[in-house]
């Protein structure tokens, strides 16, 4: 069956890229004003917005897994695979540089830069994919999280073949309510922000003929969280149920206002799509650019007060895009297909 491409929604993952960088680039550079332009210290100030960046992208994932594997057969090799060529060539070639980086860095100045727990033991669990966010190229965390929300999907895709939409609705009514005790939390939000993309998807593929009523529902949604943000704070006090309120509301109306403009600027997003295609690289590439920038800084080769300007903030924004525009083009598309034609072969003639 041919999937639809939803280029509005991969423009999102790097809208998502764009504020968790913008997170780290304040809190790394300890940079918490820009004196030269009111501008750009609007985002500076509010930079911890960006960091829920991170639960976007989960419900990108969701959006998208479901888009390309509800309805399409495909073998847990198969799909196993492809998650290996996406994720782990980028992950491993950043986690060895950021390494040397960390390993110079304690060797030069006796202590790390950023993330300080670096040690024998983190290095074995992050060749197989685990962090939690303290060692190495720390934003791995949650891409880490992802892996088994993935294989979790595609077995509930599997066994959920009849009413999949009722099911993933009281499955993530069943993660709303596990939210509140806060048990293993970061993998409970991890699956409930997947499974919102996936329920998302499914509305909407639903609804895909009254796509003007989806539309005004996702522009009604913006709007409600214009007009009572200070109204749910003042009901519930806990700024956790008010953050995951927000976005809820949020990137649901987000992806669905996607979703139902998609055909009217298909063409025209089409000509960007190389922004969605580095996001991941984006992730990845800016925590081993900001050590070594720190690396710099500690050997009086740069200052940091440079990137305390709106032109130092515009520069690092410009160099990190083009550098995970090459890492995609040069490295992680090609290695993608070479892994995916290797294993492909390789279950083929076996």
């Amino acid at each position: 069956m041919k999937k639809n491409y939803y280029y509005l929604v991969d423009l999102l993952r790097w809208i998502a890229a764009i504020g968790v960088l913008l997170h780290h680039y304040s809190a790394h550079f300890n940079v918490h004003e820009i004196n030269d332009s009111y501008f750009f210290n609007y985002f500076i100030k509010n930079s911890i917005i960006g960091s829920y960046g991170v639960w976007l992208f989960w419900s990108i994932s969701g959006f998208v897994f479901a888009n390309v594997y509800i309805n399409n057969k495909i073998t847990i090799k198969e799909f196993s695979i492809k998650r290996f060529a996406r994720l782990y060539p980028l992950h491993f070639v950043t986690f060895i540089i950021i390494f040397m980086l960390q390993y110079y860095s304690l060797k030069k100045f006796s202590h790390f830069q950023i993330y300080q727990n670096n040690n024998v033991f983190t290095f074995i669990k992050n060749l197989f994919f685990i962090n939690n966010g303290s060692n190495f190229n720390g934003p791995i965390w949650s891409v880490a999280l992802e892996i088994p929300v993935y294989f979790f999907f595609f077995f509930f895709v599997k066994f959920s073949k009849k009413n999949i939409f009722v099911k993933t609705i009281f499955f993530l009514c069943f993660l709303c309510f596990n939210l509140q005790f806060h048990f293993i939390y970061g993998f409970v939000q991890c699956f409930f922000y997947f499974f919102l993309g996936v329920t998302t998807y499914l509305l909407c593929d639903l609804m895909r003929s009254k796509n003007y009523y989806l539309l005004l529902i996702s522009i009604m949604g913006i709007f409600i969280l214009l007009f009572l943000k200070i109204l749910i704070f003042k009901i519930n006090n806990s700024i956790s149920f008010y953050i995951n309120f927000i976005s809820i509301i949020l990137f649901f109306s987000l992806l669905t206002f996607s979703f139902c403009i998609e055909k009217y600027f298909h063409r025209l997003i089409k000509k960007i799509k190389f922004l969605g295609d580095s996001s991941y690289a984006i992730y990845l590439i800016h925590a081993p650019i900001q050590v070594l920038i720190l690396i710099l800084n500690d050997l009086k080769i740069i200052e940091l007060k440079l990137f305390a300007s709106y032109k130092g903030l515009i520069f690092f924004f410009i160099i990190i895009n083009i550098v995970a525009y090459l890492v995609f083009k040069l490295f992680e598309l090609p290695m993608r297909k070479k892994i995916t034609f290797f294993f492909h072969n390789k279950i083929k003639y076996k």
